[in-house]
């Protein structure tokens, strides 16, 4: 949304992989730049495991991951951001953990944030490798702690079953936080998380307030608040 240049960089990633069997679903929602947009995405359209969606109307976060969901055909979605990306190593590792911990609906993994010139500024993940279900002690740090889940592991990008993502869609109720409350609507249906500790992709945060174009709304502490409010009314 509003960033022809990233995205081409963030579908390099994903083709530079060691593992080949994915598809990439691509949706617009209706963005101002959407003629940019598509004349960066064009020459990747000949390409049978690549799709384009250019949207009508702006649909919003939510349901417009509702829509990359429901026109998803493999057995696991990873939601990426537009200026988001992966390590080569990213998608093989993930399908090792999936065939070594086959148990779980959803798998979440650390990340590096890296500027908007792709220089790196921290890593977080975390230590060993742990599960959440609706019982243990974790559910509770969850939702009570400012670093939690961030510290680590990102609550907008992980692997999570498809028909799990199909079944929970994201919901328009909880601000920008329609990723994390999925996670706690996933729990409360008693699906399992399984936690790898290891960085696997790169989350881009803009270190310049003035660039409109590129700035994280989760940037903003309100909306962090806002969220977290809705999440526990709901």
């Amino acid at each position: 949304y509003n960033r022809p240049n990233y995205i081409v960089e963030t579908i390099e990633s994903v083709l530079e992989s060691n593992f080949n069997d994915y598809e990439i679903i691509i949706s617009d929602d209706c963005s101002p730049k959407s003629k940019e947009i598509k004349k960066n995405i064009e020459p990747y359209l000949d390409k049978k495991n690549i799709k384009f969606f250019n949207q009508k109307i702006n649909l919003k976060e939510p349901e417009n991951k509702n829509f990359l969901v429901n026109n998803s055909n493999g057995l696991y979605n990873i939601v990426l951001g537009d200026d988001d990306k992966f390590y080569d190593y990213t998608l093989s590792t993930l399908k090792n953990y999936i065939e070594k911990y086959n148990n779980y609906s959803i798998y979440t993994f650390g990340y590096t944030v890296i500027d908007q010139n792709d220089n790196k500024i921290y890593t977080r993940k975390s230590p060993k490798k742990f599960e959440i279900n609706q019982r243990n002690k974790f559910l509770k740090k969850l939702f009570l702690c400012e670093n939690i889940p961030l510290g680590v592991f990102h609550s907008a990008t992980y692997c999570c079953k498809n028909e799990v993502d199909k079944d929970i869609p994201f919901s328009n109720e909880a601000g920008i936080g329609e990723d994390f409350m999925f996670l706690f609507d996933a729990l409360n249906n008693d699906h399992k998380i399984f936690t790898i500790p290891e960085s696997l992709f790169m989350w881009r945060k803009s270190q310049e307030r003035s660039a409109a174009d590129h700035f994280n709304q989760s940037q903003l502490d309100y909306t962090n608040v806002y969220a977290r409010k809705e999440i526990l009314y709901h």
